[in-house]
């Protein structure tokens, strides 16, 4: 146990290099100077934190904000996808063979993956609170459970997108084609969710906290959703990374 617990916090340090911290550090920065604007000294932290990682209705009304949710979610998935396929293509010649399970492998680098995505985001949020404390913004942090509902809710939704920007990358061998077919796949399901008013239904649109808030569906629906979604794909991940040649999926 200890050995696989070592290899998931030398993961978690490889992930979150100085650069990529860096990285993330400025990108929540310039996120909550986007919205400031519209920050009122009146909200609670809850709502306050909703405005920061809202996210876009669509994809015309305001494209400062589009731009800024593309920025912060799929950088992350970036990162991740990035440090996922360096191990599957060099690292894993030499720690598939100490650990002799290929499979519990895997399984150390998904909790890595879900694991980022907790940290990136309580990590924006407390960059959010510095932020906010800096420029004299008092808040009243009674609503802990509702922080930690949306930190939830994000984390999930973007490790489902890893799911599936992972299995693309497994079928196609090529890491920058899934990312930008990822993207496209997202903006086109905000459109059509907004369109149709479907959004609940599409996973992707899962993670957009204006999405909840207009349309009126839960974030415990979010989450029994995507861990279901989130299960059916770690099963083909997990099948097609035993049973193939770890060389020929990514050569």
């Amino acid at each position: 146990m200890k050995k696989y617990l070592r290899m998931i916090k030398n993961n978690l340090q490889s992930v979150f290099s100085i650069g990529n911290l860096g990285c993330t550090i400025a990108i929540f920065i310039y996120l909550f100077a986007v919205n400031f604007k519209f920050i009122d000294y009146s909200h609670k932290f809850r709502e306050f934190i909703e405005i920061i990682f809202m996210g876009p209705i669509n994809l015309t009304n305001n494209i400062i904000q589009v731009f800024t949710w593309i920025l912060y979610q799929f950088f992350l998935i970036y990162m991740i996808g990035n440090y996922f396929f360096k191990e599957l293509a060099t690292r894993s010649i030499y720690v598939i063979p100490r650990l002799r399970n290929k499979q519990y492998w895997h399984i150390c680098l998904q909790i890595t993956a879900f694991l980022v995505c907790i940290i990136y985001f309580a990590l924006g949020i407390f960059i959010s609170f510095i932020c906010g404390i800096s420029l004299n913004k008092t808040f009243n942090l009674n609503n802990e459970v509702e922080i930690f509902k949306i930190i939830m809710l994000l984390g999930l939704s973007s490790y489902y997108l890893v799911t599936v920007y992972i299995f693309s990358t497994l079928i196609t061998r090529k890491h920058n084609l899934s990312f930008l077919l990822l993207i496209i796949t997202a903006c086109l399901s905000n459109t059509l969710g907004t369109i149709f008013r479907i959004d609940k239904y599409l996973p992707f649109n899962q993670g957009l906290i204006i999405k909840h808030m207009i349309y009126k569906f839960s974030y415990q629906w979010s989450f029994i959703f995507l861990a279901i979604l989130i299960f059916i794909n770690l099963i083909f991940i997990n099948r097609f990374i035993v049973k193939k040649d770890l060389f020929e999926i990514t050569h």
